[in-house]
Protein backbone atom coordinates (compact mmCIF):
# COMPACT_ATOMS: atom_id res chain seq x y z
CA UNK A 1 0.00 0.00 0.00
CA UNK A 2 1.16 3.54 -0.69
CA UNK A 3 2.08 5.99 2.05
CA UNK A 4 -0.88 6.97 4.17
CA UNK A 5 -2.87 9.99 3.04
CA UNK A 6 -5.35 10.45 5.84
CA UNK A 7 -8.65 11.87 4.68
CA UNK A 8 -11.86 12.38 6.58
CA UNK A 9 -14.74 10.26 5.23
CA UNK A 10 -17.64 12.00 3.47
CA UNK A 11 -20.60 12.75 5.69
CA UNK A 12 -23.43 13.30 3.17
CA UNK A 13 -24.82 11.36 0.24
CA UNK A 14 -23.17 13.58 -2.34
CA UNK A 15 -19.74 12.97 -0.87
CA UNK A 16 -20.40 9.24 -0.62
CA UNK A 17 -21.59 9.12 -4.24
CA UNK A 18 -18.30 10.69 -5.39
CA UNK A 19 -16.36 7.98 -3.57
CA UNK A 20 -18.22 5.05 -5.10
CA UNK A 21 -16.32 3.08 -7.72
CA UNK A 22 -14.90 -0.36 -6.79
CA UNK A 23 -18.37 -1.90 -6.75
CA UNK A 24 -19.19 -0.33 -10.11
CA UNK A 25 -16.03 -1.85 -11.60
CA UNK A 26 -16.85 -5.37 -10.45
CA UNK A 27 -20.46 -4.84 -11.59
CA UNK A 28 -19.04 -4.46 -15.08
CA UNK A 29 -17.24 -7.75 -14.55
CA UNK A 30 -20.37 -9.42 -13.11
CA UNK A 31 -22.79 -8.44 -15.87
CA UNK A 32 -20.96 -10.61 -18.37
CA UNK A 33 -20.75 -14.36 -18.82
CA UNK A 34 -22.63 -15.08 -15.59
CA UNK A 35 -25.61 -12.96 -16.55
CA UNK A 36 -25.68 -12.94 -20.35
CA UNK A 37 -24.78 -16.61 -20.87
CA UNK A 38 -25.09 -18.73 -17.72
CA UNK A 39 -28.14 -17.08 -16.13
CA UNK A 40 -29.95 -16.97 -19.45
CA UNK A 41 -29.20 -20.67 -20.00
CA UNK A 42 -30.69 -21.51 -16.59
CA UNK A 43 -33.87 -19.65 -17.53
CA UNK A 44 -33.98 -21.40 -20.90
CA UNK A 45 -33.50 -24.81 -19.28
CA UNK A 46 -35.93 -24.65 -16.33
CA UNK A 47 -38.24 -21.69 -16.92
CA UNK A 48 -39.29 -19.44 -14.03
CA UNK A 49 -38.98 -21.98 -11.20
CA UNK A 50 -35.54 -20.79 -10.04
CA UNK A 51 -36.20 -17.05 -9.90
CA UNK A 52 -35.86 -17.13 -6.10
CA UNK A 53 -32.54 -18.95 -6.40
CA UNK A 54 -31.15 -16.35 -8.80
CA UNK A 55 -32.17 -13.45 -6.51
CA UNK A 56 -30.72 -15.22 -3.47
CA UNK A 57 -27.48 -15.91 -5.32
CA UNK A 58 -27.07 -12.19 -6.03
CA UNK A 59 -27.96 -10.85 -2.59
CA UNK A 60 -26.34 -13.35 -0.25
CA UNK A 61 -22.71 -12.85 -1.29
CA UNK A 62 -22.54 -9.15 -0.47
CA UNK A 63 -21.80 -9.96 3.19
CA UNK A 64 -18.60 -11.78 2.27
CA UNK A 65 -17.73 -8.97 -0.12
CA UNK A 66 -17.92 -6.41 2.68
CA UNK A 67 -15.92 -8.59 5.10
CA UNK A 68 -13.08 -9.00 2.60
CA UNK A 69 -13.21 -5.28 1.88
CA UNK A 70 -13.17 -4.49 5.62
CA UNK A 71 -9.93 -6.42 6.07
CA UNK A 72 -8.34 -4.74 3.05
CA UNK A 73 -9.01 -1.13 4.02
CA UNK A 74 -8.19 -1.55 7.72
CA UNK A 75 -4.99 -3.57 7.18
CA UNK A 76 -3.91 -2.14 3.82
CA UNK A 77 -3.35 -5.63 2.41
CA UNK A 78 -4.35 -7.18 -0.91
CA UNK A 79 -6.54 -10.26 -1.15
CA UNK A 80 -3.65 -12.64 -1.75
CA UNK A 81 -1.72 -11.19 1.16
CA UNK A 82 -4.81 -11.70 3.31
CA UNK A 83 -5.32 -15.28 2.07
CA UNK A 84 -1.67 -16.05 2.75
CA UNK A 85 -2.21 -15.02 6.38
CA UNK A 86 -5.05 -17.53 6.95
CA UNK A 87 -3.89 -20.22 9.40
CA UNK A 88 -3.22 -23.73 8.16
CA UNK A 89 -0.52 -25.70 6.34
CA UNK A 90 1.86 -24.03 3.95
CA UNK A 91 3.20 -25.67 0.80
CA UNK A 92 6.16 -24.85 -1.38
CA UNK A 93 7.95 -25.95 -4.51
CA UNK A 94 11.16 -24.98 -6.27
CA UNK A 95 11.07 -23.79 -9.89
CA UNK A 96 14.74 -23.90 -10.86
CA UNK A 97 14.15 -22.54 -14.38
CA UNK A 98 13.09 -19.20 -12.86
CA UNK A 99 15.29 -19.56 -9.77
CA UNK A 100 12.05 -19.35 -7.80
CA UNK A 101 11.08 -20.92 -4.51
CA UNK A 102 7.32 -20.61 -4.11
CA UNK A 103 5.80 -20.90 -0.65
CA UNK A 104 2.28 -19.94 0.29
CA UNK A 105 -0.71 -20.82 2.42
CA UNK A 106 -2.97 -23.72 1.44
CA UNK A 107 -5.68 -21.18 0.59
CA UNK A 108 -3.45 -19.44 -1.95
CA UNK A 109 -2.79 -22.76 -3.67
CA UNK A 110 -6.54 -23.47 -3.80
CA UNK A 111 -7.05 -20.04 -5.33
CA UNK A 112 -4.38 -20.73 -7.98
CA UNK A 113 -6.44 -23.66 -9.28
CA UNK A 114 -9.50 -21.40 -9.58
CA UNK A 115 -7.36 -18.67 -11.12
CA UNK A 116 -6.34 -20.97 -13.96
CA UNK A 117 -9.97 -22.06 -14.46
CA UNK A 118 -11.13 -18.44 -14.80
CA UNK A 119 -8.87 -18.18 -17.85
CA UNK A 120 -11.16 -20.72 -19.49
CA UNK A 121 -14.17 -18.62 -18.53
CA UNK A 122 -12.83 -15.35 -19.89
CA UNK A 123 -11.54 -17.02 -23.05
CA UNK A 124 -15.10 -18.31 -23.52
CA UNK A 125 -16.29 -14.71 -23.42
CA UNK A 126 -13.69 -13.85 -26.05
CA UNK A 127 -15.32 -16.53 -28.18
CA UNK A 128 -18.72 -14.99 -27.44
CA UNK A 129 -17.52 -11.62 -28.71
CA UNK A 130 -16.16 -13.29 -31.85
CA UNK A 131 -19.64 -14.76 -32.29
CA UNK A 132 -21.13 -11.27 -32.06
CA UNK A 133 -18.98 -10.08 -34.95
CA UNK A 134 -19.75 -13.24 -36.91
CA UNK A 135 -23.49 -12.69 -36.49
CA UNK A 136 -23.33 -8.95 -37.11
CA UNK A 137 -21.18 -9.19 -40.26
CA UNK A 138 -22.45 -12.35 -41.97
CA UNK A 139 -20.88 -11.41 -45.30
CA UNK A 140 -17.46 -12.23 -43.86
CA UNK A 141 -18.56 -15.79 -43.05
CA UNK A 142 -18.31 -16.84 -46.71
CA UNK A 143 -14.76 -17.86 -47.66
CA UNK A 144 -13.41 -15.57 -50.42
CA UNK A 145 -12.04 -16.89 -53.69
CA UNK A 146 -8.44 -16.13 -52.83
CA UNK A 147 -8.73 -18.34 -49.72
CA UNK A 148 -10.07 -21.24 -51.78
CA UNK A 149 -7.18 -20.85 -54.22
CA UNK A 150 -4.67 -20.69 -51.37
CA UNK A 151 -6.07 -23.94 -49.99
CA UNK A 152 -6.00 -25.53 -53.48
CA UNK A 153 -9.54 -26.86 -53.01
CA UNK A 154 -12.32 -27.48 -55.50
CA UNK A 155 -15.30 -25.73 -53.92
CA UNK A 156 -17.73 -27.30 -56.39
CA UNK A 157 -17.77 -30.50 -54.33
CA UNK A 158 -20.21 -30.20 -51.44
CA UNK A 159 -18.10 -31.91 -48.77
CA UNK A 160 -15.01 -29.98 -49.79
CA UNK A 161 -16.93 -26.72 -49.78
CA UNK A 162 -18.18 -27.32 -46.25
CA UNK A 163 -14.64 -28.17 -45.12
CA UNK A 164 -13.38 -24.98 -46.71
CA UNK A 165 -16.12 -22.94 -45.00
CA UNK A 166 -15.33 -24.52 -41.63
CA UNK A 167 -11.64 -23.73 -41.98
CA UNK A 168 -12.39 -20.17 -43.00
CA UNK A 169 -14.79 -19.74 -40.08
CA UNK A 170 -12.18 -20.99 -37.64
CA UNK A 171 -9.57 -18.65 -39.10
CA UNK A 172 -12.01 -15.74 -38.93
CA UNK A 173 -12.95 -16.47 -35.31
CA UNK A 174 -9.30 -16.68 -34.35
CA UNK A 175 -8.67 -13.34 -36.06
CA UNK A 176 -11.55 -11.74 -34.13
CA UNK A 177 -10.25 -13.26 -30.88
CA UNK A 178 -6.78 -11.85 -31.56
CA UNK A 179 -8.21 -8.40 -32.26
CA UNK A 180 -10.29 -8.51 -29.07
CA UNK A 181 -7.47 -9.58 -26.77
CA UNK A 182 -4.99 -7.24 -28.44
CA UNK A 183 -7.25 -4.18 -28.09
CA UNK A 184 -7.93 -5.08 -24.47
CA UNK A 185 -4.20 -5.19 -23.72
CA UNK A 186 -3.67 -1.86 -25.46
CA UNK A 187 -6.46 -0.10 -23.53
CA UNK A 188 -5.14 -1.36 -20.21
CA UNK A 189 -1.60 -0.26 -21.02
CA UNK A 190 -2.71 3.34 -21.54
CA UNK A 191 -5.34 3.46 -18.79
CA UNK A 192 -5.27 3.70 -15.00
CA UNK A 193 -7.85 3.33 -12.24
CA UNK A 194 -10.01 6.31 -13.19
CA UNK A 195 -10.11 5.27 -16.86
CA UNK A 196 -11.00 1.68 -15.91
CA UNK A 197 -13.77 2.88 -13.59
CA UNK A 198 -15.37 5.22 -16.15
CA UNK A 199 -14.93 2.87 -19.08
CA UNK A 200 -16.50 -0.13 -17.37
CA UNK A 201 -19.34 1.80 -15.76
CA UNK A 202 -20.37 3.47 -19.02
CA UNK A 203 -20.31 0.23 -20.99
CA UNK A 204 -22.50 -1.70 -18.58
CA UNK A 205 -25.01 1.03 -17.73
CA UNK A 206 -26.44 1.22 -21.24
CA UNK A 207 -26.85 -2.51 -21.76
CA UNK A 208 -28.36 -3.06 -18.30
CA UNK A 209 -30.95 -0.37 -19.01
CA UNK A 210 -31.86 -1.88 -22.39
CA UNK A 211 -32.13 -5.36 -20.87
CA UNK A 212 -34.59 -4.18 -18.23
CA UNK A 213 -36.56 -2.33 -20.92
CA UNK A 214 -36.59 -5.55 -22.98
CA UNK A 215 -38.37 -7.34 -20.12
CA UNK A 216 -41.14 -4.73 -20.05
CA UNK A 217 -41.32 -4.66 -23.85
CA UNK A 218 -42.26 -8.36 -23.79
CA UNK A 219 -45.75 -7.35 -22.65
CA UNK A 220 -46.44 -6.35 -26.24
CA UNK A 221 -45.77 -9.93 -27.36
CA UNK A 222 -47.07 -13.43 -26.64
CA UNK A 223 -44.13 -13.92 -24.25
CA UNK A 224 -45.23 -11.28 -21.77
CA UNK A 225 -44.45 -12.34 -18.19
CA UNK A 226 -47.48 -12.89 -15.96
CA UNK A 227 -47.90 -12.58 -12.20
CA UNK A 228 -48.56 -16.32 -12.04
CA UNK A 229 -45.14 -17.02 -13.61
CA UNK A 230 -43.43 -14.67 -11.15
CA UNK A 231 -45.26 -16.35 -8.25
CA UNK A 232 -44.08 -19.74 -9.53
CA UNK A 233 -40.52 -18.47 -9.52
CA UNK A 234 -40.75 -17.36 -5.88
CA UNK A 235 -42.11 -20.62 -4.42
CA UNK A 236 -38.69 -21.99 -3.37
CA UNK A 237 -38.98 -25.09 -5.55
CA UNK A 238 -36.15 -26.88 -7.35
CA UNK A 239 -36.22 -28.67 -10.72
CA UNK A 240 -35.16 -32.29 -11.03
CA UNK A 241 -31.81 -31.40 -12.60
CA UNK A 242 -30.45 -28.24 -11.04
CA UNK A 243 -26.72 -28.75 -11.65
CA UNK A 244 -26.76 -25.90 -14.16
CA UNK A 245 -28.27 -23.67 -11.48
CA UNK A 246 -25.54 -24.61 -9.00
CA UNK A 247 -22.91 -23.80 -11.61
CA UNK A 248 -24.64 -20.46 -12.15
CA UNK A 249 -24.52 -19.78 -8.39
CA UNK A 250 -20.74 -19.55 -8.66
CA UNK A 251 -20.84 -16.63 -11.09
CA UNK A 252 -24.16 -14.80 -10.64
CA UNK A 253 -23.94 -11.75 -8.45
CA UNK A 254 -20.56 -11.40 -6.83
CA UNK A 255 -18.82 -14.59 -7.92
CA UNK A 256 -15.72 -16.01 -6.28
CA UNK A 257 -13.52 -14.11 -8.74
CA UNK A 258 -15.25 -10.80 -8.00
CA UNK A 259 -14.99 -11.41 -4.25
CA UNK A 260 -11.23 -11.67 -4.73
CA UNK A 261 -11.05 -8.71 -7.13
CA UNK A 262 -13.05 -6.32 -4.96
CA UNK A 263 -10.41 -5.53 -2.27
CA UNK A 264 -7.86 -4.66 -4.99
CA UNK A 265 -10.11 -1.98 -6.40
CA UNK A 266 -10.90 -0.69 -2.90
CA UNK A 267 -7.17 -0.23 -2.36
CA UNK A 268 -6.70 1.49 -5.73
CA UNK A 269 -9.64 3.79 -5.06
CA UNK A 270 -7.76 4.92 -1.94
CA UNK A 271 -10.00 3.72 0.89
CA UNK A 272 -7.08 2.19 2.84
CA UNK A 273 -4.83 5.23 2.27
CA UNK A 274 -7.52 7.50 3.63
CA UNK A 275 -7.98 5.33 6.72
CA UNK A 276 -4.25 5.04 7.36
CA UNK A 277 -2.27 2.30 9.15
CA UNK A 278 -4.19 0.53 11.88
CA UNK A 279 -3.98 2.29 15.24
CA UNK A 280 -5.80 2.09 18.57
CA UNK A 281 -6.71 5.76 18.58
CA UNK A 282 -10.11 7.52 18.48
CA UNK A 283 -9.08 9.37 15.31
CA UNK A 284 -8.22 6.18 13.41
CA UNK A 285 -11.38 4.46 14.61
CA UNK A 286 -13.53 7.37 13.43
CA UNK A 287 -11.90 7.38 10.00
CA UNK A 288 -12.20 3.60 9.68
CA UNK A 289 -15.91 3.64 10.61
CA UNK A 290 -16.56 6.44 8.13
CA UNK A 291 -14.80 4.74 5.22
CA UNK A 292 -16.43 1.41 6.09
CA UNK A 293 -19.74 3.21 5.70
CA UNK A 294 -18.63 4.32 2.22
CA UNK A 295 -17.54 0.77 1.38
CA UNK A 296 -20.92 -0.65 2.43
CA UNK A 297 -22.75 1.88 0.28
CA UNK A 298 -20.46 0.96 -2.60
CA UNK A 299 -21.20 -2.76 -2.14
CA UNK A 300 -24.98 -2.36 -1.77
CA UNK A 301 -25.35 0.02 -4.72
CA UNK A 302 -23.43 -2.38 -6.95
CA UNK A 303 -25.60 -5.24 -5.63
CA UNK A 304 -28.76 -3.42 -6.73
CA UNK A 305 -27.28 -2.86 -10.20
CA UNK A 306 -26.12 -6.41 -10.88
CA UNK A 307 -29.19 -7.99 -9.27
CA UNK A 308 -31.44 -5.98 -11.58
CA UNK A 309 -29.43 -7.03 -14.61
CA UNK A 310 -29.25 -10.68 -13.53
CA UNK A 311 -32.99 -10.97 -12.86
CA UNK A 312 -33.74 -9.29 -16.21
CA UNK A 313 -31.55 -11.78 -18.11
CA UNK A 314 -33.11 -14.70 -16.26
CA UNK A 315 -36.65 -13.54 -16.96
CA UNK A 316 -35.85 -13.06 -20.66
CA UNK A 317 -34.35 -16.54 -20.83
CA UNK A 318 -37.32 -18.11 -19.04
CA UNK A 319 -39.96 -16.21 -21.01
CA UNK A 320 -38.50 -16.25 -24.51
CA UNK A 321 -36.01 -19.09 -24.84
CA UNK A 322 -37.85 -21.54 -22.57
CA UNK A 323 -41.14 -20.45 -24.10
CA UNK A 324 -39.81 -21.20 -27.59
CA UNK A 325 -38.11 -24.41 -26.51
CA UNK A 326 -34.69 -23.10 -27.55
CA UNK A 327 -31.54 -24.50 -25.96
CA UNK A 328 -28.41 -22.45 -25.32
CA UNK A 329 -25.46 -24.48 -26.67
CA UNK A 330 -21.96 -23.93 -28.06
CA UNK A 331 -23.39 -23.98 -31.58
CA UNK A 332 -25.21 -20.78 -32.55
CA UNK A 333 -24.72 -19.30 -29.07
CA UNK A 334 -25.08 -15.65 -30.04
CA UNK A 335 -27.90 -16.12 -32.61
CA UNK A 336 -29.88 -18.07 -29.99
CA UNK A 337 -29.36 -15.43 -27.32
CA UNK A 338 -30.33 -12.68 -29.77
CA UNK A 339 -33.93 -13.96 -29.53
CA UNK A 340 -34.05 -12.22 -26.14
CA UNK A 341 -34.14 -8.82 -27.85
CA UNK A 342 -35.77 -9.77 -31.13
CA UNK A 343 -39.05 -10.54 -29.41
CA UNK A 344 -38.96 -7.24 -27.51
CA UNK A 345 -37.72 -4.85 -30.19
CA UNK A 346 -38.44 -6.64 -33.47
CA UNK A 347 -35.88 -6.64 -36.28
CA UNK A 348 -34.03 -3.78 -34.60
CA UNK A 349 -33.63 -6.01 -31.55
CA UNK A 350 -30.89 -8.07 -33.19
CA UNK A 351 -28.68 -5.02 -33.57
CA UNK A 352 -29.47 -3.78 -30.08
CA UNK A 353 -28.56 -7.19 -28.71
CA UNK A 354 -25.34 -7.44 -30.72
CA UNK A 355 -24.23 -3.99 -29.57
CA UNK A 356 -25.19 -4.78 -25.99
CA UNK A 357 -23.58 -8.22 -26.02
CA UNK A 358 -20.38 -6.69 -27.40
CA UNK A 359 -20.43 -4.08 -24.63
CA UNK A 360 -21.16 -6.42 -21.74
CA UNK A 361 -18.82 -9.22 -22.80
CA UNK A 362 -15.99 -6.88 -23.72
CA UNK A 363 -16.31 -5.00 -20.43
CA UNK A 364 -16.04 -8.32 -18.57
CA UNK A 365 -12.93 -9.34 -20.50
CA UNK A 366 -11.51 -5.87 -19.89
CA UNK A 367 -12.13 -5.86 -16.12
CA UNK A 368 -11.10 -9.50 -15.70
CA UNK A 369 -7.81 -8.75 -17.45
CA UNK A 370 -7.18 -5.66 -15.32
CA UNK A 371 -8.00 -7.57 -12.12
CA UNK A 372 -6.07 -10.70 -13.04
CA UNK A 373 -3.05 -8.57 -13.94
CA UNK A 374 -3.03 -7.20 -10.40
CA UNK A 375 -3.45 -10.66 -8.94
CA UNK A 376 -0.61 -12.00 -11.11
CA UNK A 377 1.71 -9.23 -9.98
CA UNK A 378 0.71 -9.86 -6.38
CA UNK A 379 1.34 -13.59 -6.74
CA UNK A 380 4.80 -13.01 -8.19
CA UNK A 381 5.71 -10.67 -5.32
CA UNK A 382 4.32 -13.19 -2.83
CA UNK A 383 6.56 -15.90 -4.29
CA UNK A 384 9.65 -13.67 -4.42
CA UNK A 385 9.70 -11.89 -1.02
CA UNK A 386 13.48 -11.87 -0.83
CA UNK A 387 13.79 -9.71 -3.93
CA UNK A 388 11.75 -6.88 -2.44
CA UNK A 389 9.59 -4.53 -4.44
CA UNK A 390 8.25 -1.02 -4.30
CA UNK A 391 5.13 0.40 -5.88
CA UNK A 392 7.01 1.13 -9.12
CA UNK A 393 8.08 -2.52 -9.45
CA UNK A 394 4.50 -3.66 -8.90
CA UNK A 395 3.24 -1.25 -11.58
CA UNK A 396 5.73 -2.69 -14.07
CA UNK A 397 4.56 -6.22 -13.27
CA UNK A 398 0.92 -5.21 -13.72
CA UNK A 399 1.64 -3.64 -17.11
CA UNK A 400 3.46 -6.76 -18.30
CA UNK A 401 0.60 -8.94 -17.11
CA UNK A 402 -1.86 -6.76 -19.02
CA UNK A 403 -0.12 -7.93 -22.21
CA UNK A 404 0.58 -11.55 -21.24
CA UNK A 405 -2.88 -12.42 -19.89
CA UNK A 406 -4.84 -11.49 -23.06
CA UNK A 407 -2.38 -13.63 -25.00
CA UNK A 408 -3.25 -16.56 -22.72
CA UNK A 409 -6.97 -15.93 -23.27
CA UNK A 410 -6.35 -16.18 -27.00
CA UNK A 411 -4.41 -19.44 -26.61
CA UNK A 412 -7.11 -20.97 -24.40
CA UNK A 413 -9.86 -20.06 -26.86
CA UNK A 414 -7.98 -21.28 -29.93
CA UNK A 415 -7.17 -24.55 -28.13
CA UNK A 416 -10.76 -25.35 -27.08
CA UNK A 417 -13.04 -23.19 -29.22
CA UNK A 418 -16.27 -23.94 -27.29
CA UNK A 419 -17.42 -20.69 -25.60
CA UNK A 420 -20.24 -22.15 -23.51
CA UNK A 421 -18.09 -25.04 -22.27
CA UNK A 422 -15.25 -22.66 -21.39
CA UNK A 423 -17.56 -20.40 -19.42
CA UNK A 424 -19.00 -23.31 -17.42
CA UNK A 425 -15.52 -24.61 -16.53
CA UNK A 426 -14.79 -21.25 -14.91
CA UNK A 427 -18.23 -21.16 -13.28
CA UNK A 428 -17.77 -24.56 -11.64
CA UNK A 429 -14.29 -23.65 -10.39
CA UNK A 430 -15.63 -20.45 -8.84
CA UNK A 431 -18.39 -22.35 -7.05
CA UNK A 432 -15.86 -24.85 -5.66
CA UNK A 433 -13.65 -22.10 -4.17
CA UNK A 434 -16.57 -20.42 -2.37
CA UNK A 435 -16.37 -22.58 0.82
CA UNK A 436 -12.72 -21.61 1.28
CA UNK A 437 -13.49 -17.92 0.84
CA UNK A 438 -16.26 -18.28 3.41
CA UNK A 439 -13.75 -19.73 5.88
CA UNK A 440 -11.35 -16.84 5.22
CA UNK A 441 -14.08 -14.22 5.66
CA UNK A 442 -15.18 -15.72 8.99
CA UNK A 443 -11.56 -15.88 10.15
CA UNK A 444 -11.03 -12.22 9.30
CA UNK A 445 -14.31 -11.34 10.98
CA UNK A 446 -13.55 -12.99 14.31
CA UNK A 447 -9.77 -12.71 14.52
CA UNK A 448 -8.77 -9.66 12.49
CA UNK A 449 -11.61 -7.13 12.90
CA UNK A 450 -10.85 -4.09 15.05
CA UNK A 451 -13.17 -3.86 18.04
CA UNK A 452 -14.47 -0.47 16.87
CA UNK A 453 -15.56 -1.97 13.53
CA UNK A 454 -17.26 -5.13 14.79
CA UNK A 455 -20.75 -5.24 13.20
CA UNK A 456 -24.08 -5.88 14.90
CA UNK A 457 -25.76 -9.19 15.61
CA UNK A 458 -27.99 -9.15 12.54
CA UNK A 459 -25.00 -8.67 10.24
CA UNK A 460 -23.16 -11.57 11.90
CA UNK A 461 -26.19 -13.86 11.51
CA UNK A 462 -26.53 -12.99 7.83
CA UNK A 463 -22.79 -13.49 7.32
CA UNK A 464 -23.12 -17.02 8.73
CA UNK A 465 -26.20 -17.73 6.62
CA UNK A 466 -24.35 -16.52 3.54
CA UNK A 467 -21.30 -18.63 4.38
CA UNK A 468 -23.30 -21.78 5.05
CA UNK A 469 -25.30 -21.47 1.84
CA UNK A 470 -22.25 -20.90 -0.32
CA UNK A 471 -20.36 -23.71 1.41
CA UNK A 472 -23.29 -26.05 0.74
CA UNK A 473 -23.28 -25.19 -2.96
CA UNK A 474 -19.54 -25.72 -3.26
CA UNK A 475 -19.60 -29.03 -1.37
CA UNK A 476 -22.51 -30.33 -3.43
CA UNK A 477 -20.67 -29.58 -6.65
CA UNK A 478 -17.56 -31.35 -5.37
CA UNK A 479 -19.66 -34.39 -4.43
CA UNK A 480 -21.42 -34.36 -7.78
CA UNK A 481 -18.16 -34.30 -9.73
CA UNK A 482 -16.39 -36.96 -7.67
CA UNK A 483 -19.13 -39.52 -7.00
CA UNK A 484 -21.72 -39.15 -9.77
Amino acid sequence: MQAAQHQAPPSDWRGIARQLGPGLIISANIVGSGELIVTTKVGADVGFILLWFIILGCMIKVFLQVELGRYAITHGKTTLQAMDAVPGPRFSFIWRWLNLRAEASWLVWCWILMFVATFFQVSGMVGGIAGVFETGIPSLSEPPAWYAQAQSLDVETGSVASTLAARWQQLLNNAWALAITGSCALLLLVGRYRFIERFSTTMVAGFTLFTILAVFALYRTEYGITLAQLAEGLEFNLPENFMTAFAAFGVIGVGAAELIYYPYWCLEKGYARHVGPREDTPEWEARARGWMRVLKWDAWVSMIIYTGATVAFYLLGAAVLHGKGLEVTNDDLIPTLSNLYRESFGSLGLWIFLAGALVVLYSTVFISTASNARLSADLWLLFTPSKGADQRDRSVLVRRACVLIPMLYFVFYVSVGQPLTLVFIGALAQALILPFLCFAALYFHYRQTHRALFPGTLWVVLLWVSSLLMTSVGCYQLYDKLFK
